[in-house]
């Protein structure tokens, strides 16, 4: 009985201790309570003006704010009001704003004051298209071109464009056409943006017809600055016009025959790689024939584990990936056109995925025979598209195994006899902190050294005639890098598509095209020359 009343005793000033504990540090809380500054270092810029504000920081309210400045011959203070004043810049130069702010607390009849201070500079206002503008200048004088230094290394640079940027953003063009050597459509060449729905429906032969317009105006671009293209993509599941499908190309309408289907499509991969190659010749190296045909999860057919849940597969057949690099091969063999074909896929460096696209490839390259009956080799290269990082997400971005698995795909996929190359890459990052900018840089750092270290072939070279080095370089497998996420875009919104495909600072360059340290690092790593 004794010991449970020394027990409860216990508890009790237990709870006396920790609620006077608990009254006191909300006590120094409110006490500590002060009106504070909006900022207390700003840029102010000369001509323009910019407010400074008090705020109550959980006071009751502010009974009267006296502003003064030193600095008076750098800035001058207009709009003096109780809570907020105005700075106007005059020079450039530094100035101090004080503030003697009385103010009540809560619960509270006196007046309290205290004084705070910001810190101004002052300096000339730059637009941000001038700021842009000097930043692409200093990026193509400052430096040698990427692609330079990467051709060193045997492998291109490219990026991705658009219709709209390469028809009226002068600095985007002058920045792109500096620093890369070759370009990606992001949209402008898929089938639902070349497809004419009402032609199509009207062509007296039944056969698809294409609107070329935006197309060619990226491609002109491209052939005017001595810049080579990916044609990217020729089938792709995504995003596909269900009326291509169709009798007449009406939705309202039945899906066409298998036999119907596969002539459409002939004519269609046909069509599109000779218009891009008899009207601009030799500007388009390589094509993405089908991109993403393989499943993420298993499906449960076969070793290729195809998407299953698509037009393509249900019309033309699990064979329809076979089908569309043979129509495409039959069209560069009658064009007589060195353009390479490839077949381009995400998460195409993890293990499991990895092992089913080399399962396609090799099916890709067993399924057709020449008049000989030799086999004919239909894709030569594969696209590992390179989102490296978590979706959306800082979690899993910037890790190093990631590096690791890129360059054990280049080796397998090299292995079966094809061309690699990283597409769409976009080293996601979604924090704009100094630690996490750091870590990019050193992580594409990293990443570089590893492409550059795959191509590597000097040691082979020692005693080589000239013939043979050229044979060596050839063989490298790494063939083109094309950076899709080059430019940080913080404006981005968390629930865009384009924020978690790339992440908002994901870039070599800022938003306002200056570089950054991931491209000093890239640029480093690519100046070492090595054979």
């Amino acid at each position: 009985m004794k010991s449970k009343q020394i027990l409860s005793l216990s508890l009790a000033a237990c709870l006396t201790i920790g609620s006077l504990a608990g009254a006191g540090e909300a006590q120094a809380k409110a006490k500590a309570k002060k009106p504070v500054l909006s900022k207390t270092k700003m840029t102010a810029y000369i001509g323009k003006t910019k407010t400074l504000k008090v705020k109550k920081n959980g006071t009751k309210k502010i009974v009267k704010t006296k502003w003064t400045l030193s600095g008076k011959k750098v800035a001058k203070l207009t709009k003096k009001k109780k809570t907020s004043v105005t700075i106007k810049g005059l020079k450039k130069g530094s100035a101090t704003v004080k503030a003697k702010v009385w103010y009540q607390k809560k619960g509270a009849k006196k007046k309290k004051k205290v004084t705070l201070k910001c810190k101004v500079s002052v300096t000339k206002y730059v637009s941000p298209e001038a700021k842009k503008k000097a930043n692409v200048l200093n990026a193509t004088t400052k430096y040698q071109p990427l692609a330079k230094l990467a051709a060193q290394h045997g492998f291109k640079l490219g990026t991705v464009v658009n219709y709209t940027n390469v028809t009226t953003n002068d600095n985007y063009k002058n920045l792109v056409k500096y620093h890369f050597n070759s370009l990606t459509a992001g949209n402008e060449f898929k089938a639902y943006s070349l497809l004419d729905q009402a032609k199509s429906a009207q062509s007296k032969d039944g056969m698809p017809v294409m609107n070329y317009e935006k197309a060619d105006a990226i491609i002109s671009f491209a052939k005017e600055n001595g810049i080579q293209m990916r044609g990217h993509v020729l089938v792709w599941h995504a995003y596909m016009c269900d009326w291509f499908f169709r009798e007449g190309y009406d939705t309202s309408k039945k899906y066409v025959s298998k036999a119907v289907m596969q002539k459409r499509l002939q004519y269609y991969i046909k069509e599109v790689i000779t218009h891009f190659e008899k009207k601009y010749p030799g500007v388009i190296y390589c094509w993405d024939v089908v991109n993403e045909a393989v499943a993420d999860q298993n499906v449960g057919n076969d070793n290729r584990n195809l998407r299953k849940d698509n037009q393509f597969y249900k019309i033309l057949g699990s064979d329809y990936v076979e089908q569309s690099f043979l129509y495409a091969k039959n069209t560069v063999d009658e064009l007589g056109a060195d353009i390479k074909l490839y077949y381009n896929d995400y998460n195409s460096f993890y293990k499991s995925k990895r092992e089913e696209i080399v399962n396609l490839v090799k099916s890709i390259n067993s399924y057709a025979k020449d008049a000989k009956g030799n086999t004919r080799k239909l894709c030569d290269g594969v696209g590992m598209q390179g989102y490296i990082g978590g979706y959306g997400t800082q979690n899993g971005c910037m890790n190093e195994q990631n590096i690791s698995d890129i360059k054990k795909s280049i080796e397998t996929y090299a292995a079966l006899g094809c061309e690699v190359q990283v597409t769409e890459m976009a080293v996601r990052n979604y924090m704009g902190t100094a630690a996490m900018k750091k870590k990019h840089a050193a992580f594409y750092k990293k990443l570089f050294q590893m492409f550059v270290d795959v191509n590597e072939i000097s040691a082979k070279c020692t005693g080589k005639s000239d013939e043979e080095i050229k044979k060596l370089e050839e063989s490298r497998p790494l063939k083109a890098v094309s950076i899709w996420g080059w430019q940080d875009d913080p404006s981005l919104d968390e629930s865009s598509y384009g924020y978690s495909m790339n992440g908002p600072y994901c870039g070599l360059f800022t938003e306002l095209y200056a570089v950054k340290d991931s491209f000093k690092n890239v640029y480093e790593v690519l100046a070492n020359k090595r054979i």
